[in-house]
């Protein structure tokens, strides 16, 4: 099984958290774990991040692309994907496999880790630059139709 997961670096109270915040992402499948996790250098601006992370898979999903790649915002982290069969992409990052991961299961892991981290999708951040790019991707990365299948949105 494959799955996607998204945390705040640190506690905070208060009002709401910037997307221009840092962060972490997990992504965990059969080949193992890559993520930032751990290692409070690799940290990245979350919602830039998360933004041309879909951006990025977007891409892959909806076009013949043979695969594509996700460099983090101020962070070194990369993961990159690549297909390897019909409707499968093998995701790579931190010079580990992650795993092959089914095109459906890879957009349902990355919709559930987002609604788990950002429950009302993005309204929860502060209205700044760090939020702005993330509310106009996430909806239509939400809505997208893979193999045939039509999101739960």
């Amino acid at each position: 099984m494959f799955s996607f997961q998204c945390e705040w670096v640190g506690a905070r109270e208060g009002p709401e958290r910037s997307g221009l915040e840092l962060g972490h992402m997990t992504f965990s499948g059969p080949g193992g774990e890559c993520t930032t996790r751990g290692e409070s250098r690799r940290a990245m601006m979350m919602g830039p991040s998360l933004a041309t992370l879909l951006g990025a898979v977007e891409g892959v999903l909806t076009t013949r692309q043979a695969g594509g790649h996700f460099t983090a915002v101020a962070s070194s982290f990369e993961v990159f994907f690549q297909r390897v069969r019909h409707g499968a992409l093998e995701l790579r990052g931190q010079g580990r496999v992650v795993g092959p991961v089914d095109a459906a299961e890879l957009h349902a892991a990355l919709v559930s880790g987002l609604e788990a981290f950002l429950p009302r999708g993005g309204q929860e951040l502060a209205d700044d630059a760090g939020r702005e790019d993330l509310l106009h991707v996430l909806p239509r990365f939400q809505r997208l139709e893979i193999a045939g299948r039509r999101s739960r949105r």
